[in-house]
């Protein structure tokens, strides 16, 4: 397997104080990172380094890219939320049209049930269609690379089961993916691997490592239930 992004020994953060120091981790083709941690861990400060938006201060993060493909279709980032200007006259299908002219949209657009609104202006979308919207709008393109910082924070159950399917279907075809969310017990069925982020530090384990339930007991104290990897979230929950 080939390993899409290496960190080693990373650090970042704002003006004089780091958020985020030492981090060591990769992730490869077909893998899928949960990471976890306590609000103000440096979660969404990893995905900004990752993402180039915010430099590090020290250490290197690796990409290897397939050769020929353009780096804006390698890489999609779904942020946890969106300000969009309500009175911008776009419909739902044009922003989708956006995303990669030609591509394949059907599929998807079924699969997260936004037909329907295909001919709605994107500032009249409720915060779980939106939601469902910057998902499509970032999977049309089929990236190398698919960041998403709490991608079913708004939305309902049987939306978080579709992003569950889309995830376990990209996995198959071999695209990374890094998952921020508070919710373990949704991702954990599609995470391959855990990277822990707290205030004592940090741990990068496998999803099936016997230490995962002790390493996120020293990150938020006790297993609670959106944390726990032992918890097997009923049918509809999430």
């Amino acid at each position: 397997m080939t390993v899409i992004l290496s960190a080693e020994d990373i650090e970042a953060g704002y003006n004089s104080r780091p958020v985020i120091k030492g981090l060591t981790f990769s992730v490869r083709d077909g893998d899928v990172l949960a990471v976890i941690g306590p609000n103000g861990s440096g979660k969404t400060t990893l995905l900004k380094a990752v993402l180039g938006m915010i430099p590090l201060r020290r250490g290197r993060l690796s990409f290897s890219w397939k050769k020929g493909v353009d780096r804006e279709r390698l890489i999609a980032y779904i942020p946890q939320r969106m300000e969009v200007d309500r009175t911008f006259p776009l419909s739902l299908k044009e922003m989708l049209g956006l995303s990669l002219p030609g591509a394949p949209v059907e599929k998807y657009i079924d699969m997260l049930e936004l037909r329907g609104l295909l001919s709605e202006r994107v500032g009249d979308l409720s915060g779980g269609q939106m939601q469902r919207a910057l998902l499509a709008y970032a999977i049309i393109k089929e990236p190398q690379l698919l960041i998403m910082d709490e991608p079913t924070s708004w939305i309902d159950a049987k939306g978080a089961d579709c992003v569950l399917c889309i995830m376990e279907e990209f996995r198959k075809k071999g695209i990374a993916m890094i998952i921020v969310s508070h919710d373990f017990s949704v991702i954990k069925a599609a995470a391959t691997s855990v990277l822990g982020l707290g205030p004592e530090g940090y741990f990068f384990e496998p999803v099936d490592s016997p230490l995962i339930d002790e390493k996120l007991m020293s990150l938020f104290g006790t297993l609670h239930h959106n944390a726990c990897i032992t918890c097997k979230p009923e049918k509809g929950l999430g």
